[in-house]
């Protein structure tokens, strides 16, 4: 809540779909080999950097206090 009565930040769609996906990925790479594995491994690293990115600006839109409705992952 902030200082004088607002909402604070509200997340109206707060998973992603990205754990799923580097799930299914991990269990293609272990199904593959050569440069299609090398491949998948990095689509892997790729999408571990942005979830763990959405992580950290997610965590700061949280505490930072400023009213504001928060889509995540949405697509238009």
């Amino acid at each position: 809540m902030g200082l004088f009565g607002g909402i604070g930040p509200v997340f109206l769609k707060e998973n992603s779909d990205t754990s799923e996906f580097i799930e299914k990925m991990e269990i293609l790479s272990k199904k593959t080999t050569g440069d299609l594995k090398k491949e998948i491994e990095l689509q892997i690293k790729l999408a571990s950097y942005g979830e763990m990115g959405e992580k950290n600006i997610a965590f700061e839109l949280k505490n930072s206090g400023i009213d504001m409705y928060i889509l995540h992952d949405i697509f238009i």
